[in-house]
């Protein structure tokens, strides 16, 4: 999987989370969302879902 791949699968993970189909928590501290080099999350905080709304960004507030 490629990293834009990735990011989008990542980003997909953090909206279901965001939703409650998810589990926020364990998707914020596992290891395979952050860059390895950075420590920065590889997913969107503030991705939209299909209906353009800041779905993720919210719940994260």
């Amino acid at each position: 999987m490629n990293d834009v791949e990735k990011r989008a699968v990542l980003n997909q993970r953090l909206l279901n989370a965001a939703r409650g189909s998810e589990d926020i928590e364990e998707l914020l501290t596992d290891p395979d969302c952050r860059d390895p080099d950075d420590e920065d999350y590889l997913f969107d905080i503030n991705c939209r879902d299909m209906k353009h709304s800041f779905v993720a960004h919210f719940s994260l507030l």
